[in-house]
This record gives C-alpha cells, structure tokens and sequence, in this order.
C-alpha cells in the first residue's frame, strides 16, 4: 500500500470516513457554492428570458345519440390533410411559428378515458389544445383547428349516416320481398288446403252414400228372401194380385235412382203377361242376383274409396305441416320488414332531430393568462442539481489528488 494511502484514511480499507467527507466538504466549499450558485442562476436566466407562452383550449361534444370512437377522433385531429390546410388558413401565421412542422408541435388533443368497457367505443367530449407566444394567436389557432375538425367529422358522420341509410333501404326492400314471397307462398298453401278439405270432404259423402245404398240393398236382399222364400212354399200355381204387387213393390225400391236395364224392362214385362207363380219367383231370383252385383260393386268402390281418402288424409296433414311452416316463416319476414322499417324511421329522425352532430361547447378565450413557468421551482431545481454536482466534483478532485487507485 503507497504512502498517500497511509496518509489518507478517508480511502482507506475500500471505504470513506464520514470525518474525511465532511472535510473534504468544508476544503471545497467555494466550488460547491459556486456550482450551485451557477446553476441556480443560468437556469432563472433562462426561464426568465424564455418569451411567454399561452395555452388556448377548446372542448368539443358530439350528440349522445351519434357515436364517434377514439381511433376516428385521434384519426381526424391528427390528419396531415387536415392540418396543412390548418397551416394554409392561417393568416397572418402566429409569432414564432415559420413551418409545419412547427404548427404540429404546438397541437395537441386530449381525448377523456373509457370508464368502461361498453363506454369505449363511444367519446362524448375531447379538448383540443394550442401554444402560442400571444393569447390571440393562441386561441385563433384553437378555435380555427376546432372548426376544420368539427367539419370533417360531420362530413364522415354524414356519410356514415348516409350509408347506413342506404345499407337499410336495401335490407329494408329485401325484406318487402320476403315478405310478399311469404304471403303469396301461404295463400297458395290455404287454397291448395282448402281444395284438399273439399275434395276430402267430397270423397267421405260419396262413402257415406255407398255405405247408405249398401245399407238400403242388404234389407231389400232380406225382403226378395223371404218373399221368395214364400213362393217356394206354394211350389208354383198361379199369382195372386197381391203377390204381383209386392213382387213390384220391390222391384221399383230396387231399381230406385239407378237407370232401368233391358234385363230389368224384359223382366218387368213378363211379371204383366202371365199369372204364373214361377215367372214371379224367376224375377226375384233376378231381383236378387241384380242387387248382389250393385252390392260387390259398392263394396269394391268403397275400398277404393278408403285408399283414396287415406291418401289424400296423408296429403292434407302435410299439406297443414307445410301451411304452419309457411306461417311461421312470414310471421318472421313480418318481424324482419317491421324491424327494417322502425331502423328507417328512427335513422330519418335522427338526422332531422340532430342535424348537428358535433359542436364547440367552449371555444378559446381571446383573454389569456400566460402560462406558469414555474421560475422559482426550476431555480430551485436546479440549484440542488448544481449543489450536488459541486459536491461530486469535489469528491473528485480531492480523490485524484490523493493518488489512490480504486480497483
């Protein structure tokens, strides 16, 4: 270890001695006022002789029934567009102010914090804030930025509008036609049901007719039965009156509404050209072979019949599964063309209740107070930065003339 390092013990053993400090302090004194005072004192010279500046501010609000987001906001004020043409308009250019560059640095816009999520997309109000080194120049650049802003948004906002207008009326047509394609579809879905119902209903009579001549031919075969069953009893001879008149009885009930055959007329007329009792038995053994045809053939059609209501019962509940699926689907195209129709209304009310969609709620004031520029803070300031300064300096003087290496 070298001498001055004996003779020093403020750097001895790798530490510093507060006795030594303090002396090395009151050694160098001077330097650390005069540091300290140096400081203090280029600093108030500056902030004194810096020109004054004002600050001007205007707030802007937008209609709360229009949203504006952030990003179109930061968008807007910050578009070169729009402020070189805030450059070319200003006449005369503020003091101090000789190119664009310039302008830009003395714009600047304060746009309020989301409180929530769902409030971020929507910006109720934001200021718009200008520096210049006179109040009127401050407050004719703010207000002058505010106006050009406020048109390009209303311009946007108009556009937006105009779109959204025309996206609408588009929807709000398609709609219409779902609608009257809706409409048409369940009209001709009821009529197609309502000639199912008919023809349904057409079928079922026509099956109760037969059921009702199936009916009225069985008792008729029942009454041919027995009267022949009684002819058979006498075994032939002669007719009696009233054997003819009941054998015509049943002959005319038989023939009924059905058109007189040739068989039917022949037979007719044997039953008037004889007395013979076994002419009349062979006419109901006609009689009654006739109306066992007339009953198959009705069997036959009513089985037929059956088939074709069936099908047709199959066809009409499809035929209503179909109407109520069409029902359903217009009650949709309704709500959609009522839904389109209220958006159109309420967008054509609101560009004429709120024609103005952005305003300035307060413009800049012509009478300004200068800006603070804090003299005493900054002096003082800088006074303890030069007073801990000097004290470095000192510290290192006074250690480079003690020769001690400090590796």
């Amino acid at each position: 270890m070298s001498e001055n390092t004996t003779n020093n013990p403020c750097w001895s053993g790798g530490g510093i001695s507060l006795r030594k400090l303090i002396q090395t302090i009151l050694r160098w004194w001077w330097l650390i006022i005069a540091t300290t005072v140096v400081s203090a004192l280029a600093v108030f010279l500056f902030v004194t002789t810096k020109p004054v500046q004002y600050e001007a501010k205007a707030v802007l609000v937008n209609c709360s029934n229009i949203s504006i987001s952030r990003a179109t906001i930061a968008s807007i004020t910050n578009e070169e567009t729009l402020l070189h043409r805030l450059y070319d308009v200003l006449n005369p250019m503020p003091e101090g102010i000789n190119d664009y560059e310039t302008l830009t640095k003395r714009l600047s816009v304060e746009i309020p914090r989301a409180r929530s999520v769902k409030s971020a997309r929507k910006v109720a109000n934001f200021t718009l804030t200008a520096t210049a080194y006179t109040a009127s120049d401050a407050s004719r650049m703010v207000n002058t930025w505010a106006k050009l802003v406020i048109a390009e948004i209303r311009e946007r906002q108009h556009a937006d509008a105009k779109q959204d207008n025309t996206t609408l009326q588009t929807q709000f047509t398609q709609t219409r036609v779902n609608l009257t394609k809706a409409e048409d579809a369940l009209v001709a879905a009821r009529i197609q049901h309502d000639a199912l119902s008919s023809k349904l209903a057409a079928f079922k009579q026509k099956k109760a007719d037969y059921l009702a001549q199936q009916q009225q031919i069985t008792g008729l075969l029942q009454e041919v039965a027995s009267l022949h069953e009684q002819f058979s009893s006498r075994q032939g001879g002669k007719a009696a009156s009233d054997d003819n008149l009941a054998v015509l009885t049943l002959f005319l009930q038989a023939a009924g509404s059905q058109p007189a055959t040739s068989m039917q007329i022949a037979s007719l007329r044997a039953l008037f050209s004889g007395d013979s009792l076994d002419n009349r038995t062979r006419l109901l053994e006609n009689m009654q072979e006739n109306l066992q045809g007339r009953l198959k053939a009705i069997g036959n059609n009513v089985t037929s019949l059956d088939a074709r209501i069936l099908s047709l019962q199959e066809t009409l509940q499809k035929a209503q599964a179909a109407q109520k699926k069409l029902n359903r689907s217009k009650q949709t195209a309704l709500t959609d063309y009522e839904n389109m129709a209220w958006q159109l209304e309420k967008l054509k009310l609101e560009r004429q209740l709120f024609t103005v969609y952005i305003t300035v709620a307060k413009p800049a004031e012509a009478q300004l107070s200068p800006l603070d520029r804090r003299r005493s803070f900054n002096t003082v300031l800088a006074g303890i930065v030069g007073l801990m300064a000097g004290i470095g300096i000192a510290f290192v003087i006074d250690w480079w003339q003690s020769g001690v290496d400090l590796k």
